[in-house]
C-alpha cells in the first residue's frame, strides 16, 4: 500500500480518501505529543484530500477532529493555510445548509451558528495578514447573505446523449417540481449524425464540477447533480415511447453522458459563482428497440406532455420504476417487467405510508420502526439477558410488518390491512416473485404481468383512500 505522503504527492486524493479516511475518524486526542503530531498530519493530509474530492461532509468531520487535538486558534501553522482551510469549511457548511435535509445529510448542530463562527474567525485573520476578501470568499458570503433574506441560488446542468431527438425542441416548464425550474431540449445536429441536448435549471447549491461524486465518501457516485435530473429525463423518454406504438428504448445511463456542464449563480443569475466545468466526450451510438417510427409531436400534445412529467415526477419515484416496466412490457420483456412492478408496489407503500403516518401524527414513530431491525432472536429468552449476544440481529422490518405497525396504530382497519396483503400477493404473484429474484424461475406470462399492473392500480387507489380521510380527520381536529 501506497503511504499517504505518496499518494498525495501524485494527486490521488481519491485513493487517499478511500484508504485512509476511516482511520481518520477514529483519531483522538492523546496524552502523547508524538503521537498527537503524527495524528494532526494525518489528518492534515486528509483535510487537502477531502477538499479536492469535494467531500464537504467529510471535510467537516476530519476539520472537528483536527480542532480537538490542535484549536485551530492556536494553529502555528501559516495563517494563510489557515484562511484556506476556513474557506472550504464556509464552503462546505453552506452546502449543507441548503441541502442538510433534502439529501439527507444527516447534520444535527446548528449551521448558521457554525458558519458565523468561521466568518469571524477567517475576518480577524485577514486583518492580522492585512488581507482583502479574495473573489471566492465574497463569493461564500455573499451566498449566506442571499440566504438570510430567502433568495435562493440557482444552478445549471447540461449534457448531451448521442441519440436522434424524440420531441422537437421545447422548454419544459418545470416549476411545479421543486428544486428544478426548467427543462430544454434541443436538437444538435453534425456532419454524421445528431445529438440531443438537455439543459436543467434548478435551484440549490452544487460543487460545480463534473467530475464531482457527492458530499460524502460513503455514499459517494458519479456526477450527482447529472443523476438526479436523469429522472425527468427518462420520464420524458418513456412518456415519449408510450405515445410512439411499436418504439422501445432503454432508459438513459449516465454512463452515455456526452459533453457535460454545470455552472453555479447566485439568485439573480447574473454571473456565475464557485467556478464551472465542461467536460467532453464524443462516440456513437444507436437507438435500443425496433424500427419503428417517433410519433410528431404537435405544440398542443407538447404541452400535455409537460403536464405529465410534472404529473409523474413530483416526489414519487417509484412512477418512474413503473414506466420502465410497462415500457418493457409492452415490448414483450415479461421478466424484467414483472420484476420492475414489484420493486415499484414497495416504493409505492413506503411513500404512501410515510403520508399516512404524516397525516395521523406520527411521522416520527413511525421513521424508528423503520428503521430498527427485527430478530427472532429479539424474542428468545436466553438473550433477554443484556451479557447474551444475539448471533444474528436482524432486518428491518417486512413490508407486511409495516402493515401490522398501521393496524395496530389504528390508522387502517382489519378490512384494510387484509386487503392490502391480498393485492401484495397478487402482485407479487405469490411466490413467484422469490423464485424470480433468485434466478430459479425465468419464466413470466404476460397474464401474470397484467394482474400485477391490475393490483398496482387497486392498491394506489386504496392507499390514497386511506392517506386522504386521515388528512381530513387531521384538518377537523386543527378546525
Amino acid at each position: 500500500m501506497e503511504s499517504m505522503q505518496e499518494l498525495f504527492s501524485r494527486g490521488r486524493f481519491f485513493d487517499l480518501v478511500d484508504q485512509y479516511l476511516e482511520q481518520g475518524y477514529k483519531i483522538y486526542p492523546s496524552h502523547d505529543s508524538q503521537k498527537n503530531r503524527k495524528n494532526l498530519d494525518l489528518l492534515y493530509h486528509l483535510l487537502a484530500a477531502c477538499q479536492q474530492c469535494g467531500y464537504y461532509c467529510n471535510y467537516l468531520d476530519i476539520l472537528e477532529k483536527y480542532n480537538q487535538i490542535l484549536p485551530l486558534k492556536h494553529v502555528s501553522r501559516n495563517k494563510q493555510s489557515l484562511i484556506i482551510i476556513l474557506d472550504f469549511a464556509l464552503e462546505s457548511l453552506l452546502y449543507c445548509l441548503y441541502n442538510n435535509e433534502s439529501e439527507n445529510l444527516g447534520i444535527k448542530y446548528d449551521i448558521p451558528e457554525k458558519i458565523e463562527k468561521v466568518i469571524s474567525f477567517q475576518d480577524n485573520l485577514l486583518q492580522e495578514c492585512s488581507t482583502l476578501y479574495s473573489k471566492r470568499q465574497t463569493e461564500l458570503r455573499n451566498l449566506y447573505e442571499d440566504y438570510k433574506v430567502g433568495k435562493l441560488p440557482i444552478y445549471t446542468v447540461e449534457y448531451l446523449y448521442p441519440f436522434e431527438p424524440v420531441v422537437k425542441d421545447y422548454m419544459f416548464d418545470l416549476t411545479p417540481c421543486y428544486p428544478y425550474i426548467s427543462l430544454e431540449v434541443k436538437k444538435v445536429p453534425r456532419e454524421k449524425d445528431n445529438y440531443t441536448s438537455f439543459k436543467f435549471k434548478a435551484y440549490g447549491l452544487i460543487k460545480p464540477d463534473t467530475w464531482w461524486r457527492g458530499p460524502k465518501w460513503e455514499t459517494r457516485e458519479k456526477s450527482p447533480p447529472i443523476r438526479k435530473s436523469l429522472e425527468i429525463t427518462n420520464m420524458m423518454l418513456l412518456l415519449a415511447v408510450k405515445a410512439s406504438p411499436g418504439k422501445m428504448v432503454m432508459p438513459y445511463s449516465i454512463n452515455q453522458v456526452s459533453t457535460a456542464s454545470m455552472f453555479q449563480y447566485r439568485w439573480d443569475e447574473k454571473e456565475t459563482v464557485l467556478g464551472g466545468t465542461i467536460t467532453a466526450t464524443d462516440f456513437t451510438s444507436d437507438w435500443v428497440g425496433g424500427n419503428a417510427l417517433w410519433h410528431q409531436f404537435t405544440d398542443t400534445e407538447m404541452v400535455e406532455l409537460n403536464r405529465h412529467i410534472i404529473g409523474t415526477y413530483k416526489n414519487k419515484s417509484f412512477v418512474t420504476t413503473y414506466h420502465h416496466a410497462t415500457n418493457l412490457f409492452s415490448a414483450g420483456f415479461y421478466l424484467e417487467s414483472f420484476s420492475l412492478l414489484c420493486s415499484c408496489a414497495e416504493g409505492m407503500i413506503y411513500h404512501w405510508f410515510d403520508e399516512i403516518a404524516k397525516n395521523n401524527s406520527i411521522r416520527e414513530e413511525y421513521s424508528i420502526f423503520r428503521n430498527k431491525k427485527l430478530s427472532k432472536c429479539d424474542t428468545c429468552e436466553y438473550f433477554s439477558s443484556q451479557t447474551a449476544k444475539k448471533p444474528y440481529d436482524g432486518m428491518p422490518p417486512s413490508i407486511f410488518a409495516n402493515i401490522d405497525f398501521f393496524y395496530k396504530k389504528k390508522c387502517i382497519t382489519k378490512e384494510d390491512a387484509k386487503k392490502m396483503r391480498r393485492l401484495l400477493l397478487k402482485i407479487r404473484a405469490d411466490q413467484l416473485r422469490n423464485s424470480t429474484a433468485h434466478g430459479e424461475n425465468s419464466i413470466v406470462n404476460k397474464d401474470t404481468v397484467q394482474d400485477s399492473l391490475d393490483g398496482i392500480m387497486e392498491l394506489q387507489t386504496l392507499l390514497v383512500e386511506i392517506s386522504d380521510k386521515a388528512a381530513k380527520e387531521k384538518e377537523k381536529k386543527k378546525n
